[in-house]
């Protein structure tokens, strides 16, 4: 008896990563309506503490531990070797204990979420977490129509699940969607889902983003369908699915754009390829601050004035940073913050730690993407939960490259919904790493 309730309560006690993850996530999708409600924007500060109590089991269960970071070396080389990058220069050109340790939770607070995840979840969690993600998408698309139809709201004050706050509402919406949106692709692709709901979730997706602003999705939707088609190109049924979804995209966009036109007329003609570089090339509100295609050449000119040495390293990690607090915020943003550097994520890693930094960052998606895809491909098994995964991972990796520097929703709690595939295609990794491991004794606890 005795020990039969020693091991319910081991049991439990290894089942709460998991069931943190999942509430992190669930969390994550419903916060911003807490705050909207009444809530300080403090209470984002929770997905902190859930971080910090991962952080500790990590520390607890050894074995899973090392089986992660044995099964993805290679990425979390790259983490570590960013963060000590951003060391080196803070601790070279002015350390801010302060400011730094704001910078590590900044940044880290993903990362930690990700080995979390890829240390603890299996496929249960991950079917949980979708199954989670899809009712979510059908609730935050009632409530998204809610708030147009009724309330009134328009453009950036439109983010469904996400609020109704400005600058902040559809940023995270955006994050949600591509990970929605690429969840249902790989099912799609995988015989999943009918060609009909997939149909259904296309559109309910262009509609949500037309009426929420969020003309970005339309290519981001199209560099996901066409990753997609690219990975499972072997399928028999290739030539047939790109047909088929070119014609919905070809028809849902030419009845979506002029809606999204009629609701704002200063996107007018903002689909044409000259228009779309000439708008990613100038200020972003045109006064002179950074543009989205212009900043490497003005931060490594304007703001550095060419120093080769910064323009590689960058003032360090901390040394950029900003906040409401006063105690948080660093000298440099403000005298520059007038750029709006702030606004989008490769300008902050590069500012703080430079082209080496950036690059880095960068790598890591890259490496993940082509992971997946190296993993996807080994698998044979056409139907395989595992092959869905990994298709996601590899999408949702090189959307992340887009994303870094479109906005700043990599660095908002929305991108723990991304961080969340990301982890589980490298679960996946794991999976595979039991299999050459375990009979030299290393198995899970």
């Amino acid at each position: 008896m005795q020990s039969s309730l020693i091991l319910t309560i081991k049991l439990k006690k290894s089942e709460l990563p998991e069931m943190l993850i999942m509430f992190q996530v669930i969390y994550v999708c419903i916060v911003r309506l807490l705050i909207d409600a009444g809530l300080p924007e403090s209470a984002t500060f929770v997905c902190d503490f859930i971080n910090i109590i991962l952080l500790v089991y990590c520390a607890l269960y050894r074995r899973k531990r090392k089986l992660a970071y044995q099964s993805n070396r290679l990425l979390y080389n790259l983490i570590l070797t960013f963060y000590v990058e951003g060391l080196f220069s803070a601790i070279f050109y002015r350390f801010n204990l302060i400011l730094w340790m704001w910078s590590l939770r900044n940044f880290g607070r993903f990362d930690i979420f990700l080995f979390a995840c890829a240390t603890f979840i299996n496929a249960k969690t991950i079917a949980k977490i979708s199954k989670i993600l899809k009712l979510a998408f059908a609730v935050n698309f009632v409530l998204v129509f809610y708030q147009f139809g009724i309330l009134g709201n328009r453009g950036d004050y439109i983010g469904g699940l996400f609020g109704i706050e400005g600058g902040t509402a559809n940023t995270w919406l955006n994050i949600f969607l591509i990970v929605c949106f690429s969840l249902y692709t790989s099912e799609w692709l995988h015989n999943s889902i009918t060609y009909l709901k997939y149909n259904i979730i296309l559109i309910a997706a262009v509609a949500i983003a037309t009426v929420s602003e969020l003309k970005f999705f339309y290519i981001e939707l199209i560099l996901i369908v066409i990753m997609g088609l690219i990975a499972s190109k072997k399928n028999a049924q290739f030539f047939l699915r790109t047909l088929w979804i070119s014609i919905t995209i070809i028809v849902v966009a030419a009845i979506s754009i002029p809606i999204l036109y009629a609701l704002f007329p200063n996107f007018n003609d903002f689909f044409h390829i000259s228009t779309i570089i000439n708008d990613a090339s100038q200020s972003y509100t045109k006064s002179g601050d950074i543009g989205r295609l212009e900043v490497i050449p003005k931060v490594t000119s304007e703001i550095f004035g060419g120093d080769k040495f910064l323009s590689i390293f960058g003032i360090g990690m901390g040394n950029a940073e900003y906040s409401t607090l006063e105690l948080l915020t660093s000298e440099f943003y403000k005298r520059w913050g007038v750029l709006h550097y702030q606004w989008f994520s490769d300008a902050v890693i590069l500012i703080q730690n430079g082209l080496l930094g950036l690059i880095l960052y960068a790598l890591f998606f890259v490496a993940s993407g082509v992971r997946c895809y190296k993993h996807y491909k080994s698998i044979h098994e056409i139907y395989s939960i595992n092959k869905q995964i990994l298709l996601v991972g590899s999408m949702l990796s090189m959307s992340a490259i887009l994303l870094a520097i479109y906005n700043i929703s990599l660095n908002t709690e929305s991108a723990y919904l991304l961080y969340f595939y990301l982890a589980a295609a490298m679960s996946q990794y794991r999976n595979l790493s039991v299999s050459r491991t375990y009979k030299s004794g290393l198995s899970e606890e």
